[in-house]
């Protein structure tokens, strides 16, 4: 079911004098993969514990499914970009938000950004190509925590890049060199209530962590 397709076509270019990578159709059975990443009810809410200020679970519905193993994108992805993954296990976001006031925010809002430790990797495993990932010009982290108030005034953020999705396409950029988050564009993850729902209703991703010498 890992299986990467034959004859990958990498596509790279330089931003600020960092590659970024794009990859199409990385895997060879993408809705399989989907499937067992997403399609599950025992995915937990992510970070949830970590303050009863979250909003996690209330205003949006942020999830990670996590499983110590390892698969072929691994290698690949190390002999890409030269680094070392920090975990090599299958790490996903799946992310939807309540329709309500707060989440209108995405108007005039960015959602919360970090850096990381390293490239990230992300494979998108939406039918999307509106609600990517931003990539910010230095500035100061936000002062705002992840779930407590994620959304963050466009007026104090400038956009630097933006890497735009596609079903089963991987990105690969420098997390710790640029400040980063997911972009959300219009209202496509947005619902009247958290029940069980299709888990393509939810922004799905699987994401990878990689860190230099």
């Amino acid at each position: 079911m890992w299986e990467l397709n034959e004859n990958l076509k990498v596509k790279s270019y330089e931003l600020h004098g960092s590659a970024i990578y794009t990859v199409d159709n990385i895997y060879k059975y993408p809705h399989k993969i989907g499937r067992y990443l997403f399609n599950r009810n025992d995915i937990p809410l992510w970070k949830n514990n970590d303050t009863s200020q979250s909003r996690n679970g209330k205003d949006f519905d942020d999830r990670r499914y996590y499983e110590p193993k390892k698969i072929s994108i691994h290698a690949y992805l190390e002999q890409l970009c030269g680094q070392k993954l920090t975990d090599k296990s299958l790490i996903t976001n799946q992310t939807r938000f309540l329709q309500n006031q707060y989440n209108q925010k995405y108007k005039d809002h960015y959602w919360w950004a970090h850096t990381d430790s390293g490239y990230n990797g992300i494979v998108y495993f939406n039918h999307d190509s509106i609600n990517g990932t931003n990539l910010y010009k230095n500035c100061p982290l936000p002062s705002n925590d992840e779930h407590v108030d994620p959304w963050t005034p466009k007026k104090d953020m400038e956009l630097l890049h933006y890497l735009k999705p596609r079903f089963n396409r991987l990105v690969l950029f420098d997390g710790k060199r640029f400040l980063h988050g997911m972009a959300i564009n219009n209202d496509r993850y947005h619902c009247k209530r958290f029940v069980n729902a299709p888990w393509n209703t939810y922004r799905c991703n699987q994401v990878f962590f990689l860190c230099g010498n």
